[in-house]
């Protein structure tokens, strides 16, 4: 039994180990009809992108290909480009 458990452990904290751990980024998209970009997102809704400020419809958080496949362009707030 307690190997099995020692195996189960080394098991599922191998990728910490190995650093395979990928975290996963999202990004925020406005929905309204007109919105073209996603903007960062900063994990707050006090620290939305000022791009944000003017939308009106539901803001999304969505991971990082497809917020991108919805919206093509990046924030020029947030991204700086």
């Amino acid at each position: 039994m307690l190997i099995r458990t020692v195996v189960t452990l080394l098991f599922l904290i191998s990728p910490f180990i190995k650093g395979e751990i990928h975290t996963q980024e999202y990004y925020l998209i406005c929905m309204g009809k007109y919105s073209k970009s996603y903007h960062k997102d900063y994990k707050s809704q006090s620290e939305y992108c000022r791009g944000l400020n003017s939308c009106k419809a539901e803001i999304r958080r969505l991971p990082s290909n497809e917020a991108k496949q919805l919206r093509s362009d990046p924030c020029n707030f947030c991204f700086g480009n």
